[in-house]
């Protein structure tokens, strides 16, 4: 007989931790400084040679810091494990309750405001109101954000679900908006530097994963032992109560494997613009997304694979045993297939946030060439009025147009060389067909 309420948890459950992952990748996509560049100068508007206007400081997990991952991991599990054995677990499920409800209002603030403007056709949001919010120490600026009039629809959300999660006593669909909410928040800022970085931290968390699953009790005493919404969670039971209990996932089994997503949407982002060096490209434009793709589909493989062998052997699975062969290979297939694989993984290849690195630098020769440029100009100009030398306007002419020359070259060279193995496999299929 078909269990109809089981077969509904685990496609909730499914559905769950994909959505924060497709949510968090594409809110991870930002538009590049050379796009912002082409549009600026499309639309005739100057644009600062300053490297540092604008600028972001963005921590990307290097590779030294992933393999560090499943050592603090353990530490962490270890701490609370004892910490349940030798403390009234209530206490610190009291503790750790309040910390999640009090950082639960901004991280469903956030969610929901990237749902409302998904949702809301581009012509009704362009019209509505854009409100600045700064923070100011006197005159030095702590902290500034634009919120669109949109986003206000989301604080009483924001605070009523921490307030029924309290009140209620940690109701399971309280506890799912809040854990999917902290999911989708740390997918789009979580940054790794690379896909080579991303392979690392997957494969240690495998083994970790393997080790304290397996090897001990521990994974599986603090996950049901900690009340807390770092899990999600639905009922087994057709009329959703609590009579047959929950399906369980582990927030980390959605964020880590949805880091390495969200950087494999960034890469097929990053390598169409670099195909197109002359048209800017935004999140909101349309373009392949191979990586993508390959990536997600693997992930909802490689979970649907760790629900029906924790069905069939009626035992706690670890979901990255699945998910890290799953999604690391679908990367590494993808990009063999395409002819990227050293683009993909070496240190030599692509890395996130090097498209702005390589504006930031030529912006920074820029500003250098100009200031140089001011200096030479009072030469040249004592020299034209002395009948020794060329105007100063003809000087300026052959200058501009001697630095557009080479602007020019250095992009095209630098898409060619960062771009070489799409380009190549580019070719064999045009000469297939």
């Amino acid at each position: 007989m078909v269990d109809l309420g089981l077969i509904q948890a685990y496609a909730a459950t499914l559905t769950l931790a994909v959505i924060p992952i497709v949510l968090g990748s594409f809110g991870s996509l930002k538009t590049s400084k050379r796009s912002l560049r082409l549009i600026a100068e499309a639309k005739g508007e100057s644009i600062s040679l300053s490297p540092d206007e604008d600028e972001e400081e963005v921590e990307r997990i290097s590779f030294s810091d992933a393999y560090m991952f499943p050592v603090m991991g353990s530490c962490l599990l270890g701490g609370l494990y004892l910490t349940f054995k030798y403390i009234d677990k209530s206490w610190l499920n009291w503790g750790i309750g309040w910390y999640f409800t009090l950082t639960a209002f901004p991280a469903i603030f956030l969610t929901g405001s990237t749902i409302i403007s998904h949702l809301t056709p581009k012509f009704i949001s362009d019209r509505l109101p854009l409100y600045d919010i700064t923070i100011k120490d006197r005159s030095t600026e702590i902290f500034s954000t634009p919120l669109p009039f949109l986003s206000l629809v989301a604080i009483p959300l924001s605070a009523a679900v921490p307030y029924f999660y309290v009140v209620l006593g940690h109701p399971w669909w309280a506890n799912n908006i809040m854990g999917f909410s902290f999911a989708q928040n740390a997918i789009q800022l979580m940054r790794l530097d690379g896909m080579l970085t991303g392979a690392m931290l997957l494969g240690g968390l495998f083994l970790y994963d393997i080790f304290w699953v397996f090897g001990t009790d521990v994974m599986v005493s603090v996950a049901t032992g900690l009340d807390a919404p770092i899990k999600l969670l639905f009922p087994k039971d057709p009329s959703l109560t609590r009579s047959a209990g929950f399906t369980m996932l582990g927030l980390g089994d959605i964020i880590i494997p949805g880091v390495l997503i969200a950087l494999a949407l960034r890469l097929d982002f990053s390598l169409h613009s670099r195909r197109h060096p002359s048209k800017p490209l935004t999140p909101s434009d349309s373009f392949p997304k191979p990586y993508f793709l390959a990536i997600i589909v693997a992930y909802v493989v490689g979970l649907v694979t760790t629900i029906v062998v924790m069905h069939t052997t009626r035992s706690a699975q670890p979901a990255l045993l699945y998910l890290s062969p799953a999604c690391v290979g679908a990367i590494a297939f993808t990009s063999y297939l395409k002819s990227q694989f050293s683009l993909v993984f070496f240190s030599s290849g692509w890395s996130d946030g090097e498209d702005d690195e390589l504006e930031v630098a030529w912006r920074a020769k820029e500003l250098a060439a100009s200031a140089s440029f001011e200096d030479e100009s009072a030469t040249l100009d004592a020299a034209s009025v002395n009948g020794k030398g060329p105007t100063l306007e003809e000087a300026k002419v052959k200058s501009r147009v001697a630095a557009v020359v080479e602007k020019k070259e250095e992009e095209e060279q630098g898409m060619r060389l960062r771009t070489s193995g799409h380009d190549r496999d580019h070719d064999q299929e045009k000469r297939k067909a």
